[in-house]
């Protein structure tokens, strides 16, 4: 996710979440403000209400309170006004039905709003008191009155008003909606200054951004244009910087390129030719050891060769006797055969010990490896005397080894033992 939308979506968050905030403030604060209007207006009506029922020591008679009834309920949004008397029955009533019927009563102003039923109301109840109180005892309640306090106020009746709400809310409903559009454009015009003040932010980002993968394919020759004063644009002018050194030190690399490379191709013949002559010197120094160890087992080999040889030419001066018999004849062959084979067995592994071998690495099983080395060796072992305990486990798996350089070492290990 880019800079960009991530600026966008969390701007939008806040600005949504500001304007929310700010409009229900805006929505409970004006309906409160419109609910204390509606009860301070009623409060008055009930009071003058209150004033226009009160008599000297009673209530004023029923026709002088329903023609102060009649004229509060040409108010359009007055639902209900009635007076009852000091035992809470109602002696005039906006509606001539309920007249006669008791009402709760309370002896203090009470202010009740019910939004259950339809249409939502405010009902508003104060006490009337005998008309010699002060005018000012009925708007504040008596405790604020200069003469007598409640006690000399006795209460005659009590004056109820109930006002339709519905208006209120419709006003209130109204101002949502205006808030809400005020909002929504709100929002809008910030989403719009955001866009632009991100596509001026980012545009220089975006050039530095286009001139960076430039440079990651070889186009050192990019710039990036900077046209203001800000951050943006001395960081664009310190790349440019950069890109014209580095196409400078590209020049210089480019200048000695040959000659480094003229360089290289000297070096590499020097090394090669020296690697060859190492290897040379290293395959005439291994051939060298092989001719040393072939002339130490020289007698050695002469021995094993020279015992099945007599025993040959023995079989062969028994034949020239004659007089054998079939079976006889049978076990000479078997010996003579027995003897060749084993001096050609001989003769087979000395050639191929004493021969130079390229280096090459293949399974072996390193105790046929051990066997070859001690058939070529066994001679020397028993001219001086020494004894070999020869412990070799017989499942062990193929190694990848160069088997003659293997056979090198060990016969190199057993004739310096038998030299030590």
């Amino acid at each position: 996710m880019s800079i960009k939308i991530k600026f966008i979506i969390f701007n939008t968050f806040l600005t949504v979440l500001l304007a929310f905030g700010l409009g229900v403030l805006s929505v409970i604060s004006i309906r409160n403000l419109l609910m204390k209007e509606a009860e301070k207006r009623m409060m008055g009506l009930a009071h003058a209400l209150a004033q226009a029922a009160a008599g000297e020591n009673s209530l004023k008679d029923e026709s002088s309170i329903l023609a102060a009834i009649q004229d509060m309920m040409k108010q359009e949004d007055i639902l209900m006004v009635s007076v009852s008397d000091a035992q809470g029955v109602i002696i005039a009533h906006s509606d001539i039905r309920k007249v006669e019927k008791a009402t709760h009563i309370s002896l203090d102003e009470r202010i009740r709003y019910d939004r259950q039923n339809d249409p939502p109301h405010i009902e508003i109840s104060v006490p009337i008191r005998t008309a010699g109180a002060k005018e000012e005892e009925f708007l504040f309640g008596g405790d604020q009155a200069g003469g007598a306090g409640d006690g000399s106020r006795e209460i005659i009746g009590y004056a109820q008003i109930e006002i339709n709400l519905s208006k209120v809310d419709q006003i209130v409903k109204k101002m949502t909606f205006t808030i809400l559009a005020i909002i929504a454009g709100a929002i809008l015009v910030a989403m719009i200054l955001v866009f632009r003040v991100l596509d001026a932010l980012l545009s220089p980002l975006h050039a530095l951004k286009r001139g960076v993968e430039a440079f990651g394919l070889g186009n050192l020759g990019f710039r990036v244009r900077a046209v203001s004063n800000d951050e943006i644009a001395d960081l664009s002018r310190s790349f440019n910087r950069m890109a014209d050194k580095l196409q400078a030190t590209l020049d210089d690399l480019k200048a000695s390129k040959e000659t480094t490379e003229e360089l290289n191709r000297n070096l590499e013949e020097k090394v090669k030719e020296r690697t060859r002559e190492l290897e040379q010197a290293h395959s005439r120094m291994i051939q060298s050891e092989k001719m040393s160890a072939v002339g130490q087992l020289a007698a050695g080999v002469a021995h094993e060769i020279n015992n099945p040889l007599g025993g040959i030419l023995n079989c062969i001066y028994n034949f020239r006797k004659g007089a054998l018999s079939p079976a006889r004849q049978e076990e000479y062959l078997v010996s003579i055969e027995d003897g060749l084979r084993r001096v050609q067995k001989i003769v087979r592994q000395l050639l191929d010990f004493s021969q130079q071998h390229e280096p090459e690495f293949s399974p072996a099983n390193i105790n046929d490896v051990v066997e070859r080395v001690l058939v070529l060796t066994e001679h020397a072992l028993a001219a001086k005397k020494i004894g070999l305990d020869k412990q070799l486990q017989r499942d062990l798996p193929a190694l990848m080894v160069d088997r003659h350089m293997m056979e090198q070492v060990l016969m190199n290990l057993v004739l310096n033992a038998v030299q030590a």
